[in-house]
């Protein structure tokens, strides 16, 4: 779908929630909403901008969004150990303090072991 058509969509989508927000602050009569009819459209409309921001926004970033037309990447195979990298290997225990000055003896899983 081209980037015109998703635009569209979004610019529909505002309408539409524009306009679904009006209706339905007009079908809903709470004690605490204005009771007279001019004050009920400012509420309404003011009800149903906010309404159709939260609506473009959401289908403005999936309009803008480029879908994607390349093949996943094939995964690359672990690195065998000793072939260099970002990373450190510790082979069996290290005692270490902590910031109390209790040793703790500490194994390659990070349990404990006293």
């Amino acid at each position: 779908m081209n980037l015109l058509a998703r635009r569209a969509i979004a610019g529909i989508a505002a309408i539409a929630a524009f306009v679904l927000g009006l209706w339905v602050d007009q079908q809903v009569h709470w004690s605490w909403l204005p009771h007279t009819p001019s004050d009920r459209w400012v509420v309404a409309a003011a009800f149903a901008t906010i309404t159709a921001t939260v609506a473009l926004t959401l289908a403005g970033a999936w309009a803008e969004d480029e879908p994607t037309t390349e093949h996943p990447e094939t995964p690359q195979p672990p690195p065998t150990p000793g072939s260099g990298g970002d990373h450190i290997e510790f082979h069996g225990q290290v005692r270490a303090r902590n910031v109390l000055g209790k040793g703790t003896l500490n194994d390659h899983t990070g349990q404990d072991d006293q």
